[in-house]
């Protein structure tokens, strides 16, 4: 309940700030009241916009469901009196100042305001609760001769905030939004600018509609307004419920923003969306604002970046602009923060036709993961899973061999050992082609993921990869007991894994054997292995450090076969991002070029005020092979 309130409290609020800037609510709006009663709360808040004569005031009212319709209706009657003589004073004021005759100043104000509840046209009595009475279907309000048609749960904003940070050239969309009874996919949206801000009065003027617009440099300097109004489908078809509109004005001004970025290049190759049999595939580490928000990231890791360029209010503007440019018909994102997904990914993306799922690293315990987007004129949902890697190599029955044969030895124990405290996840979506053609039906698993960041660490990251392999093949074999044709498979990431690496062996050559160097590829005592927890394991020599026989059945190439980086910090640069697809079903048509070494060292190295991430994304165009 209390909660319910103080959404109510900031309705209330917003309404006010923009009743001062004297931007009047729609007038479709004034012929209607609204009841918002929770199921077991004890209060109800009322809302209405009176319009009489010199009067334009919205009016919110907060009260006990206990209290009677009479004391319901004197309340409604005071504050309307109070308003209504307030105006006129102030009229009449303003004539006798220009020594006009007061007379011919009419007066509203009345003994008492005339409001009436009527429910099916017959007054209801005032003895009557508030709770006993405000469900019903016909209730009607009349206060002088407006009369209101009552709505019980609305549509309604609880709350509408627009973001502190907004760059000219890059999208804005509403930082807060809060719904009730409605949904913002059903919602319409308006976007203003404002045209001169003296003292606080605003003149606006519209600019765009829609969940999201982008500012233009005659917008520099300038306050952005939405007017959000709320709307849920009540019927099959375009048949829909409105509720109040209710309006935001941005807390800053439009700023410039930091010039031509080196994706807006990249955005020349994929200037329109691919048809079948086509699609574009992204993969891109965003890196998440829990591993950038800290002092140590800002004076140790990236020192070399404008602390204002590393918040994710600032980054979040440029690889969302990033995303949009590439006109994808599949997304993969690692690192990507649970609240920019919610807040961020999703929304924007929803408006331009995607769908998402997201998955936390760790079974759910950090607050980044993985998330796989795509475009529902392509694709649809069959279904999602994912998989914590350290936790199922024991418990998951399609691991018992893995696992079996890792027990065998003192070093295989060593990294189940150390896998079981890893928070690494491997995400699964499944997807229908929806488009007309000839794959129409053929399903795809994508899976999506982000391996073990130690550099020390290639032997666990090569043990991950076949358990994700391993894992995609048995998806694969149940989709094929299902729809009888074997899937296709597209795998995407940050391996954390260079091409000389094991991992890499494995997934482009489908096997690594027990002898493989990358399983003794470093001293024990060197490696990430060398936990205090692993004392008792003492005694392992380079040749006690030998691995087991990983393969897999799929036949992967990389999209971009060689890359000489993916990441570009100041203290590493190499190649760790894939696309991997499968060669009997799929070909590469293109693949967007890179940044060039000098655009990506411009500003020392990644992330910079043009670069929102210290990986660069990847982009493909894949198409069937046997169309």
């Amino acid at each position: 309940m209390k909660k319910g309130f103080n959404l109510y409290k900031n309705l209330i609020s917003t309404i006010n700030f923009i009743g001062r800037r004297k931007f009047s609510i729609d007038c479709q709006n004034m012929a209607s009241a609204y009841i918002r009663l929770e199921e077991g709360s004890d209060r109800f808040q009322f809302s209405f916009n009176f319009h009489y004569k010199n009067v334009n005031r919205q009016f919110n009212f907060s009260r006990q469901t206990s209290e009677t319709v009479q004391d319901f209706l004197n309340r409604v009657s005071t504050n309307v009196g109070k308003v209504v003589e307030q105006k006129t004073k102030k009229k009449k004021k303003a004539k006798q100042s220009q020594d006009e005759d007061i007379s011919c100043v009419e007066s509203v104000v009345e003994d008492k305001v005339n409001v009436q509840l009527l429910k099916d046209g017959i007054p209801v009595s005032p003895e009557v609760k508030c709770l006993d009475t405000l469900g019903h279907d016909t209730l009607r309000l009349l206060v002088y001769d407006t009369s209101y048609d009552i709505e019980v749960n609305a549509p309604w904003v609880s709350s509408i905030v627009l973001p502190d940070s907004i760059l000219a050239g890059f999208p804005v969309y509403p930082s807060k939004l809060d719904l009730e009874f409605a949904s913002r996919e059903d919602s319409s949206f308006e976007w203003f600018k404002s045209v001169d801000d003296k003292r606080n009065n605003f003149t606006w003027t519209k600019v765009g509609d829609g969940y999201f617009y982008t500012p233009s440099t005659s917008d520099i300097g300038l306050r952005l307004l939405v007017r959000c109004i709320p709307r849920r489908k009540v019927l099959e078809g375009d048949i829909y419920k409105e509720g109040p509109m209710v309006e935001a004005v941005s807390p800053t001004v439009v700023e410039a923003g930091p010039g031509r970025c080196p994706f807006e290049d990249r955005h020349g190759f994929t200037t329109e969306r691919i048809v079948c049999p086509s699609f574009r595939v992204v993969t891109y580490n965003l890196l998440a604002d829990t591993y950038v928000d800290s002092d140590y990231s800002r004076t140790v890791l990236y020192p070399y970046c404008p602390p204002y360029a590393l918040a994710i209010n600032y980054r979040k503007q440029l690889f969302l602009k990033e995303l949009i440019g590439y006109n994808a018909d599949l997304l993969c994102l690692q690192e990507v923060d649970a609240k920019v997904f919610e807040f961020d990914l999703t929304p924007v993306l929803y408006s331009l036709g995607f769908t998402g799922v997201f998955q936390r690293k760790g079974e759910g315990k950090v607050n980044e993961g993985l998330a796989c987007f795509f475009h529902k004129s392509k694709f649809k949902l069959v279904r999602s899973c994912s998989l914590a890697l350290g936790k199922e190599i024991q418990s998951n029955p399609v691991f018992s061999k893995l696992y079996e044969s890792l027990k065998e030895s003192m070093y295989g124990q060593l990294i189940l050992a150390k896998m079981a405290g890893l928070p690494t996840t491997l995400q699964v979506t499944i997807l229908e082609v929806v488009e007309d053609g000839n794959m129409k039906g053929r399903r795809i698993v994508i899976g999506d993921t982000h391996l073990y960041f130690h550099p020390l660490a290639d032997n666990i990251r090569l043990l991950q990869t076949g358990m994700t392999l391993c894992y995609l093949e048995h998806v694969v074999q149940e989709l094929s007991d299902e729809c009888g044709h074997r899937a296709t498979v597209i795998f995407c990431g940050d391996f954390n894994s260079t091409p000389d690496t094991g991992a890499h062996r494995l997934l482009t050559l489908g096997k690594v054997d027990a002898d493989d160097p990358t399983w003794a590829s470093v001293k024990l005592q060197e490696s990430s292995l060398s936990d205090e927890d692993f004392g008792n394991f003492g005694g392992l020599s380079e040749g006690d450090m030998k691995g087991i026989d990983l393969n897999h059945s799929f036949s992967l190439a990389s999209a971009y076969r060689e890359l000489p980086y993916t990441n570009y910090t100041a203290g590493f640069v190499g190649c760790l991002d894939y696309i991997f697809y499968a060669k009997d079903a799929l070909e590469v048509d293109q693949v967007v070029p890179l940044p060039s070494e000098e655009e990506v060292t411009q500003n020392t190295a990644l992330p910079s005020i043009v670069f929102p991430s210290d990986h660069l994304a990847l982009v493909a165009d894949l198409r069937w092979n046997n169309c």
